[in-house]
């Protein structure tokens, strides 16, 4: 694994974890487009719109929570801006995402769960292939294993420990996220009667819970007082959120689709 794919000039390089991003940013738009429900929600020009202003915020917000839970990666003010090296939390990006294309699509007077709704079917697979990244780059490494499946670290640049072998836990939530995606994606083009803002929910309860399991056992983990990690106790949070939003629309909303 290298953190960097390929080196340009003096400070100058393409680094494994802003690459995938981008592919999978690129991967993520393509099927959005693609996708007829996009049709209905007459975004006209706004949709590019949402674009920069959902990859603004989530790059904001993920940066903030990974910063918050890791203090001591920020060696220097304009570090904090150096995101693609590595160092973005998904959880703090789909905070971020939430809150910022909510304010917008309420100011455009643009239907906000639909609209997510079309977000959450592809959104699984992006974080799949940021996952790659994460991989290559070494951040959100495993805890020490014996496994044969177990990998080891030799490129410097990378940020987990060189010459150990450890648990592969990038890969092990690149697998589950993918199948959060078939399944997503799945109820989303062949069930019926579906509520405005189910398959949005499906996805945070998911995605939180992928984040919740697999942080058992990542050592990069910014513990509390307790067994449990910040960003576990944020995991918990959006469950509770994706749940309780869930059995909302299921008795107070009516079907719409």
């Amino acid at each position: 694994m290298s953190a960097i794919l390929l080196h340009i000039w003096g400070p100058i390089a393409i680094h494994s974890y802003g690459f995938f991003i981008a592919t999978g940013l690129i991967t993520f738009i393509i099927l959005v487009m693609k996708d007829k429900r996009l049709n209905t929600l007459y975004l006209k020009n706004a949709f590019i719109d949402c674009i920069i202003i959902g990859t603004v915020c989530a790059i904001i917000g993920g940066r903030v929570l990974y910063i918050v839970s890791e203090r001591e990666q920020l060696h220097a003010v304009l570090d904090f801006f150096a995101f693609w090296q590595g160092g973005l939390s998904i959880l703090g990006g789909i905070i971020g995402v939430m809150t910022g294309l909510s304010i917008f699509l309420i100011y455009k007077k643009i239907p906000i769960l639909p609209f997510f709704d079309l977000l959450a079917t592809y959104g699984a697979l992006l974080q799949a292939i940021a996952r790659i990244g994460c991989f290559y780059a070494g951040c959100c490494y495993g805890l020490p294993c014996n496994y044969f499946w177990a990998v080891k670290y030799s490129d410097a640049h990378c940020y987990a420990p060189l010459n150990s072998f450890i648990h592969p836990t990038q890969l092990y939530s690149a697998l589950v996220l993918l199948f959060i995606f078939i399944g997503l994606f799945a109820y989303a083009h062949y069930a019926r009667n579906i509520k405005n803002g189910t398959i949005f929910c499906l996805y945070l309860l998911c995605v939180s819970t992928e984040r919740f399991v697999i942080d058992f056992w990542r050592a990069d983990r910014c513990m509390t007082n307790s067994l449990l990690s910040y960003n576990q106790y944020i995991a918990l949070g959006l469950i509770i959120t994706a749940l309780t939003s869930y059995i909302f629309i299921h008795s107070f909303t009516e079907k719409t689709i």
